[in-house]
């Protein structure tokens, strides 16, 4: 990307991981554009993140991209909440916020 470091206090993702993961090179493209990500956000901003797959947040909150990540599962058709998996399309949002650079990262 041709944005300077810290240009943004939200950066969306509705779709691009799971995209990525469809190409060649899946794995280092998807660390690439996270790590694109982190890089433009400013501290205190976040990364919305948007999939159809729950294992995104293994790849979100990595050492060079620590991220505060929060999973919420949620499904489309709230008439089949309790059997989504049957009836209904289940989608994640990970909502990721970057350090300021004061934070402590980890546990304390």
């Amino acid at each position: 990307m041709s944005f300077e470091d810290n240009s943004f206090d939200l950066v969306l993702d509705k779709a691009v991981m799971d995209a990525l993961y469809c190409s060649k090179d899946s794995e280092r493209n998807v660390a690439k554009a996270v790590g694109e990500a982190y890089r433009v956000t400013k501290g205190g901003g976040r990364l919305v993140c948007i999939s159809h797959s729950s294992d995104r947040q293994q790849y979100l909150e990595g050492p060079t991209t620590p991220w505060k990540v929060t999973c919420t599962r949620h499904v489309y058709d709230p008439e089949n909440i309790n059997d989504p998996e049957e009836d209904g399309i289940v989608f994640y949002v990970y909502d990721c916020i970057k350090p300021r650079p004061n934070d402590t990262v980890g546990p304390t």
